[in-house]
């Protein structure tokens, strides 16, 4: 199939894009909520460490990287969203 950027896209093609953008929304929910339970884990572990042991700070660390790329998956996950309303 040859799409020129002046051929609009018959309806199979959006009903394609549209599945696939449900799946990778659905798979950045899924990723998500892992996340947010591996952090919640981390947490449970941190609070039972103290700050002197050599994993304390290198959990904390993890947390707060994990924390950015769960931030990150909001961000997509409203991005996908609002092109699955644009479908």
């Amino acid at each position: 199939m040859n799409l020129s950027p002046n051929t609009p896209p018959d309806n199979s093609t959006n009903t394609n894009r549209k599945d696939l953008l449900q799946q990778e929304y659905d798979t950045n929910l899924a990723e998500a909520n892992l996340l947010r339970h591996r952090i919640a884990l981390m947490k449970e572990i941190v609070n039972d460490l103290p700050s002197s042991d050599p994993h304390y700070s290198k959990l904390t660390i993890q947390i707060q990287m994990d924390q950015i790329e769960l931030d990150e998956l909001a961000v997509r996950a409203t991005l996908i969203s609002q092109q699955l309303q644009d479908e």
